[in-house]
């Protein structure tokens, strides 16, 4: 009796060793992802977690090889701005694009804030230190004081996290970016300081408390459509200031 508990033990064994076997089989080990998210700080790799506390690094995307950065460039180039943004956002990543949208909500504040030119100009100048070295003022507009992507039409102002780095193999990368705003933004500061085009194709005005004076001109050069705004703080004070924006 005690062998025929035995036998039924081994056969019993040998059907679970055999069914292992079987879904090793089937479920073969998975291949290294190409394109991943880690944590990075100071040049070096600290984290594949990238839930990990923010003040361990940032997140950033890594991606196997070079081969691997070359195929997720070419798919990237093909998607819009919008969707673009959309695929690193999955990976967890903020970008330097994410970075200029809350530049431009800080700038906003700073607009409300400021009570005087000389208190805008303060505030303005440590705005603009925080953000030096990640984004651009547009050098070919001294009117706009509005902090661009560098580069913003190369894809890889996208790939690039908020300090401009990524990572290919074990190496931090610094996204190669031309230290300029894109083509369409040169093109519509040159078009807004053209003589030629000084008269907006629509305007408005409108006072959001009792000191201020907002000035909203629309213009239509080519196929584009600008929007210039500058306020006046008060009637014996004018403060010209230029955000610009290509729709």
């Amino acid at each position: 009796m005690k062998n025929k508990f035995v036998m039924i033990a081994f056969i019993a064994m040998s059907l679970v060793a055999c069914d292992n076997d079987e879904q090793n089989l089937l479920d073969p080990p998975k291949p290294e992802s190409t394109v991943s998210a880690v944590m990075v700080k100071d040049g070096k790799i600290v984290s594949t977690q990238t839930r990990a506390s923010e003040n361990m690094g940032t997140v950033a995307l890594k991606f196997k090889d070079e081969a691997s950065l070359a195929s997720f460039k070419r798919s990237l180039s093909n998607e819009t701005d919008a969707e673009k943004q959309k695929t690193i956002m999955f990976y967890g990543v903020r970008t330097l694009h994410d970075l200029a949208e809350q530049a431009d909500d800080e700038l906003e504040k700073i607009g409300v804030e400021a009570s005087s030119e000389e208190q805008f100009r303060s505030l303005y100048n440590v705005y603009k230190a925080k953000y030096n070295g990640l984004l651009i003022s547009n050098k070919h507009d001294s009117t706009d004081l509005t902090l661009y992507v560098p580069d913003e039409d190369n894809v890889e102002s996208y790939i690039a996290n908020n300090e401009g780095v990524y990572v290919v193999g074990n190496t931090v990368v610094k996204a190669n970016l031309n230290n300029d705003v894109s083509t369409s933004v040169i093109k519509m500061s040159k078009a807004f300081m053209s003589d030629n085009n000084n008269i907006p194709t629509n305007s408005s005005v409108f006072k959001p408390n009792k000191y201020k004076k907002v000035y909203l001109d629309a213009y239509m050069i080519n196929t584009k459509m600008g929007v210039r705004m500058h306020w006046k703080k008060s009637s014996k004070v004018s403060n010209h200031e230029f955000y610009l924006w290509v729709l």
